[in-house]
């Protein structure tokens, strides 16, 4: 009886030591370890890497396999502080640094692919993992395979950013007459402005007060990329 103990023991401790870092969605749900989601031709996945145990931990943030399409336009991932552009890096590799979660805590990170017309296969497989447990790790996938047979956003809906790279302004154009709400988001995945397009097809944008870098432009469930440098 007291083997039997043990063992139920040894195995529930495991189970939560593997459990610590979690894979959750922007609403907080958790996706399953190894799971794996759609990949549209122009979207932006925005997801966050939790620690779930009650003691802080440091974990980093990497790509574990990727498929790179030869005409891909944009596909690069957001974590650890940084941004990747997916070239012809050697997996694994490090997105960012290692970063201290508190328990509870957790960092936003995204996926983003951007290619407009291409039939080619995109795929990337990220991980997050607790520097000091080589067992506690969470896994997510993203592939343009598992979107057979669902039509994917049409290249003459996605609005347009120029100029890109651009220090002040910026301008977006190609938008539907309908009223939308631009949001822009930075490489951590904080919203840092918003503005109305009221109802035009093209709007100008202040961005002076932006740091040097990488954001993303959303609006009606499409996203583009732009880089501000001064």
């Amino acid at each position: 009886m007291k083997k039997i103990v043990f063992l139920f023991t040894f195995i529930f401790i495991s189970v939560t030591i593997f459990s610590q870092i979690v894979i959750k969605d922007t609403n907080g749900i958790a996706y399953e370890n190894d799971d794996t989601l759609g990949l549209p031709n122009i979207e932006t996945f925005y997801f966050r890497n939790y620690n779930t145990s009650s003691e802080t931990i440091t974990y980093k943030f990497e790509v574990i396999q990727y498929i790179l399409p030869v005409d891909a336009i944009e596909f690069d991932v957001c974590g650890g502080g940084q941004c990747s552009i997916i070239t012809n890096q050697v997996v694994p590799y490090q997105v960012g640094n290692n970063i201290e979660l508190a328990n509870g805590g957790y960092e936003e990170c995204h996926v983003s692919y951007i290619n407009e017309s291409s039939t080619e296969r995109a795929f990337i497989k990220i991980k997050a993992s607790n520097v000091n447990d080589v067992n506690d790790f969470a896994i997510l996938s993203f592939d343009t395979d598992k979107l057979t047979g669902i039509k994917d956003v049409n290249s003459n809906n996605i609005f347009s950013i120029y100029p890109n790279p651009a220090s002040n302004f910026i301008y977006i154009s190609n938008l539907n007459t309908d009223n939308q709400i631009i949001t822009i988001i930075n490489s951590k995945g904080e919203i840092v402005k918003k503005s109305e397009t009221n109802n035009l097809n093209e709007i100008k944008i202040d961005i002076s007060k932006l740091e040097n870098g990488i954001y993303v432009i959303t609006t009606d469930n499409k996203s583009r990329k732009f880089i501000v440098k001064r």
